[in-house]
């Protein structure tokens, strides 16, 4: 995975949460 797709889906992840919250 590269960092640009890892950004998109933290920017994803923080405007709709639809996956779940790996901690």
């Amino acid at each position: 995975m590269s960092l640009v797709e890892y950004r998109t889906i933290l920017r994803y992840r923080l405007m709709i949460p639809l996956f779940p919250k790996d901690e």
